[in-house]
């Protein structure tokens, strides 16, 4: 008679913690190793945002960043790079692990609200002194400091808010808006993740074309008080108790001045290719943002956008690779239906009128790939939110 046998319990995970140079991180965000508690994971934390960036410098050059500790740890402590949330999370987790402090490595779901909000942010789950604390070292304008793991629990330090909402089984991370409502940058629950979510998730987010991280060059260094923030070309100070200024245009012999103010440090080679990037390209593809909420519009989904009238941005990556400026399609959705599209620009766009480009706001532009026809407006191109 067949007989119902118990599961083994799965082995742990070789996360590699044993390869980190815990003393060389202390070093980088200048805090002396202490006894685990809740003050200790506080300084910690926001001396590690502090302290390094969050950047996807790799990913504009063409390469997928490596997961593996031993690289994490050379790019972003020895070598005094950023690097993104699986990068950031990693790193923070492991040396909390060796400094004797218990995590759990988490999975959220950024822009929960959203249908194109994809799960691919890496939180950690922090216990110390009985309580857990979700930290979450690599979400760029995010929280300095940890928040307890608590229905209502809240923080404005450095004049950022940030509260956490329990609903259902989720957690929401929420913040206000320009009017002043909360809404959730990412939401997740407790499940435990393995190496393998992590690669898959990476994957996505460092190759895939409606990635934003492949869309353009995106640094940004969180403070007290303020966030300087470089998106593609354009570099903006934004300030957490006053009005912020207007976003400049970063030109190409700026870039390694702009990047070392922002705590990067590229190589001559790096700064070639990535200055490199920016002009001698060719259109590949268009990917259109929804300006009011920063998503991404599915190219399918403008074809039945009917009495939608909204201001869009349309971003082309580059046939040779991705590139730290983007060629940007201005223009507003237009009423249109499957059986009679209105003035379509490229093939991904249908539905889309063409109005300005920021290489030339008037005088088409075309490559073997996709072209940009009939320019109607001198607008220029949406700041960056």
């Amino acid at each position: 008679m067949p007989t119902t046998r118990t599961p083994a319990s799965p082995p742990p995970h070789d996360w590699g913690v044993a390869t980190v140079d815990v003393d060389a991180y202390l070093d980088r965000v200048g805090v002396p190793a202490m006894r685990p508690s809740p003050e200790a994971l506080a300084t910690l934390h926001e001396a590690h945002v502090r302290t390094i960036p969050f950047e996807n410098v790799d990913i504009q050059l063409g390469h997928t960043p490596s997961l593996q500790l031993s690289d994490i740890t050379d790019k972003l402590v020895r070598r005094r790079r950023g690097g993104y949330c699986f990068e950031h999370g990693l790193l923070f987790a492991a040396c909390l692990e060796r400094l004797g402090y218990q995590v759990t490595r988490g999975m959220a779901r950024v822009r929960p609200d959203s249908p194109h909000g994809s799960r691919t942010h890496l939180v950690l789950f922090v216990d110390v002194a009985g309580t857990r604390f979700l930290a979450d070292p690599g979400f760029g304008s995010g929280l300095l400091m940890p928040l307890p793991l608590e229905d209502g629990a809240t923080t404005e330090h450095g004049g950022w808010p940030y509260r956490l909402r329990r609903d259902g089984r989720l957690w929401r991370l929420e913040k206000p808006d320009e009017h002043g409502e909360w809404v959730a940058a990412h939401a997740f629950d407790e499940t435990p993740q393995r190496p393998i979510d992590y690669v898959v998730a990476n994957h996505f987010t460092a190759t895939h074309s409606h990635s934003p991280f492949t869309q353009r060059l995106i640094v940004q260094r969180l403070d007290r008080g303020s966030c300087r923030k470089l998106f593609g070309n354009r570099l903006l100070v934004e300030h957490a108790t006053r009005p912020s200024g207007q976003p400049r245009a970063v030109a190409a012999d700026e870039l390694d001045e702009v990047l070392r103010w922002l705590g990067i440090v590229l190589d001559e080679d790096e700064l070639t290719r990535l200055r490199g990037c920016r002009w001698q390209r060719c259109l590949r593809c268009h990917t259109v943002f929804d300006d009011d909420t920063e998503d991404i519009v599915d190219a399918e989904d403008t074809e039945d956008t009917v009495g939608v009238d909204r201001s869009f941005r349309s971003t082309a990556p580059f046939c040779s690779g991705p590139g730290w400026g983007r060629l940007v399609v201005v223009g507003r959705l237009q009423r249109g239906t499957k059986d009679r599209p209105v003035n379509t620009t490229a093939r991904p766009t249908r539905g889309v009128r063409t109005v300005a480009t920021r290489a030339s706001q008037d005088t088409a532009v075309s490559s073997g790939c996709h072209r940009v026809i009939n320019p109607t407006t001198t607008e220029g191109p949406p700041e960056p939110t």
